[in-house]
């Protein structure tokens, strides 16, 4: 399988995915073409590699954005904050899940030795983070985990990490993970974006709002969750 999964420039935007770690889970880039500024969000692993697609395109200047604080998301944040010198953000209510970064959960799936990290800046419902002509907003899409949130570019896409899957949404059973909670994030929040909106998921394919609004089944049928 080939590293990256999509590669795509469309006017002045940069826009490249990249399938991290064991589990592999999706990290993208998103920059401005013009400026070189931009945005790496969810670096779960392969941080060296990140860095190689940032200086293909020679953008110097990025944050590290986080959806959420599971370790599958955040293990390559310590390693490519070095790299590049670019600051974090991430909602504070998943600091609490940070110390799995470095704990047994990560080791247990064979990701090997993790630097912890603290992140520089907290992240709220409604921030906005601009990089030349790219703006993304934070959606507060709590859930999955208490802090959970999607970046929306006001267009045409959202990248969401964990809550919202191609026929599918995010677990449950962890530790203060909310199911009611979940499904009032999707139908009450992602729900209300135009139906061709282009969902950048956590892991497996890209999706779209309207074809979930149509097909999902734990939208379609909530008490699977609640």
């Amino acid at each position: 399988m080939q590293d990256f999964r999509a590669v795509m420039e469309l006017s002045k935007m940069i826009l490249e995915s990249l399938e991290t770690g064991p589990i592999m889970e999706n990290c993208f880039i998103i920059a401005d073409e013009n400026t070189k500024s931009g945005f790496v969000i969810d670096p779960g692993w392969d941080a060296k590699k990140i860095k190689k697609i940032l200086d293909k395109h020679g953008i110097s200047d990025v944050k590290i954005l986080l959806t959420h604080g599971h370790f599958d998301h955040t293990s390559g944040v310590a390693e490519l904050k070095k790299l590049t010198g670019a600051k974090v953000y991430m909602s504070p209510e998943d600091t609490f899940l940070l110390d799995s970064v470095v704990g047994s959960t990560a080791l247990m799936v064979g990701m090997g030795s993790v630097d912890k990290f603290t992140p520089d800046e907290d992240i709220h419902d409604g921030d906005i983070f601009t990089a030349g002509e790219i703006t993304l907003t934070v959606l507060a899409t709590p859930g999955h985990t208490p802090g959970g949130v999607s970046f929306y570019d006001g267009k045409n896409r959202v990248f969401v990490g964990d809550t919202l899957f191609d026929g599918s949404v995010g677990r449950v059973d962890f530790p203060r993970s909310d199911g009611r909670q979940l499904i009032d994030s999707i139908t009450k929040v992602l729900y209300k974006l135009p139906d061709n909106t282009i969902v950048h998921c956590g892991h497996g394919p890209d999706t779209t709002i309207g074809h979930e609004k149509r097909t999902n089944p734990f939208t379609r049928n909530p008490e699977l969750l609640i």
